[in-house]
C-alpha cells in the first residue's frame, strides 16, 4: 500500500542503504551494467515498459508496437537490447527482440510463447512455449529460438511446470 496499485521499481544496495524508488511498475530486469532497470507498469488500456536509470537520468518508455500486455522483459547481455514477452488485443503471447535506443518491438517467435531467456552470447534465446499441433510439437514445452531466424530447437528435457529456468550457464552450454 505504501507505493500505490501500480507497485514500485526499486533498488537497494547490499550495504543496507535505504530502499530507492526509480519508479512505478513490477521490476522485470537489470542491465548487464546495472545502470538500467526494466519495470512494467500495468495500466487499463495498455501496459508500458519503462527503462528507469539507477542514477541520474530521465525514465522513459519504450515503444510497445503491437503489445498491450506484456507478460515478461529481460535483458540482452549487450545491454542494448531487450527481449518482451507479451500480446495485443485477441492475440495471444509471443516474444519480441527490442533495441532500447528507440523502434517498436521486433517478433521473433510464433504465437503462443511466453517467458524468454536470452542466450549469453545473445544469438538466440530459450523461450516457454505453448504449442498445439503435431505430438511432437504438444510435448516440448521449451525451444531455442536463434534471433537471426531459422527453425527453433526443441528442448524435449525441460518438463513444463516440473522445471524452473534460473538462468543460462555463462558458457551457454547449460542451464
Amino acid at each position: 500500500g505504501a507505493v500505490g496499485s501500480n507497485y514500485a521499481v526499486c533498488l537497494r544496495a547490499t550495504d543496507g542503504s535505504p530502499v530507492v524508488k526509480l519508479g512505478e511498475g513490477t521490476a522485470a530486469d537489470l542491465s548487464p551494467d546495472g545502470r538500467f532497470a526494466l519495470g512494467i507498469v500495468q495500466r487499463t488500456a495498455r501496459d508500458e515498459l519503462m527503462l528507469y536509470p539507477t542514477g541520474a537520468g530521465e525514465p522513459r518508455g519504450l515503444d510497445p508496437g503491437p503489445i498491450e500486455r506484456y507478460i515478461d522483459a529481460r535483458w540482452f547481455p549487450d545491454g542494448a537490447r531487450v527481449v518482451v514477452c507479451g500480446n495485443g488485443s485477441g492475440v495471444p503471447n509471443r516474444c519480441y527482440v527490442q533495441d532500447t535506443k528507440g523502434g517498436p518491438p521486433q517478433p521473433i517467435t510464433p504465437e503462443r510463447t511466453d517467458n524468454a531467456w536470452p542466450s549469453p552470447d545473445g544469438a538466440s534465446m530459450l523461450v516457454h512455449q505453448t504449442r498445439v499441433g503435431t505430438a511432437e510439437e504438444s510435448e516440448a514445452a521449451f525451444a531455442v529460438y536463434p534471433i537471426a531466424g531459422g527453425a527453433p530447437r526443441l528442448i524435449r528435457w525441460l518438463r513444463d511446470g516440473a522445471d524452473a529456468i534460473v538462468a543460462w550457464n555463462p558458457d551457454g552450454k547449460s542451464l
